[in-house]
């Protein structure tokens, strides 16, 4: 566990964070987040659900019962040092090496920095915490965030253009399937 200089998140940042990484379509589920809570050594909340056999009753949304573990996790170590060890796990690029997850992944890492910017935090293309020069408005957030997502494009683009190189010199594709592909992949990440 690395140790996080003494930054902390206000009440709203950490819920913008929960919000992010508890999202219903875009985030992980539940099973996903008691899974890094719990490596993270971050004790689970009672979500409030319950079954007696003859009724159900439905408990937190992942979003409240994520935030309730953090805060509770803060208010009984005194310590961000677990719900940032949190943070980076949930963002270690290792769990998305596979291709169809790379979009989740530059998902979560936008909106995440997106909010960590205003506490003078960034989670870096390692998934690594860093200390940034804090942001103070939305635009200046936008702004940082787009870079950060241009240059992993960049990035990806990069990749995808040797690997179709490659392809073409050993033969596996003609020059029309090239360009197609390239066209293809640019409408994609044009948006």
């Amino acid at each position: 566990m690395v140790k996080w200089q003494v930054k902390i998140l206000d009440q709203q940042q950490l819920k913008a964070v929960c919000d992010v990484l508890a999202h219903a379509s875009e985030g992980f589920s539940k099973s996903e987040l008691s899974r890094l809570l719990q490596q993270s050594q971050i004790d689970l909340a009672d979500d409030g659900s319950s079954n007696n056999g003859y009724s159900y009753t439905l408990g937190l949304n992942k979003r409240d019962w994520l935030y309730n573990c953090l805060v509770n996790e803060i208010n009984t170590n005194k310590s961000f040092q677990r719900v940032f060890d949190f943070i980076v796990k949930a963002l270690n690029p290792v769990a998305f090496t596979v291709q169809s997850n790379r979009e989740k992944y530059l998902h979560l890492l936008e909106e995440t920095n997106k909010v960590l910017l205003l506490a003078g935090l960034s989670v870096s293309k390692e998934g690594k915490i860093v200390d940034v020069v804090k942001a103070t408005t939305l635009d200046e957030v936008d702004r940082r965030v787009n870079h950060l997502k241009r240059n992993f494009i960049i990035g990806q683009f990069t990749m995808r253009y040797r690997n179709i190189a490659l392809k073409i010199i050993c033969g596996k594709i003609t020059m029309m399937q090239c360009l197609k592909q390239l066209k293809d992949w640019q409408s994609v990440y044009a948006r």
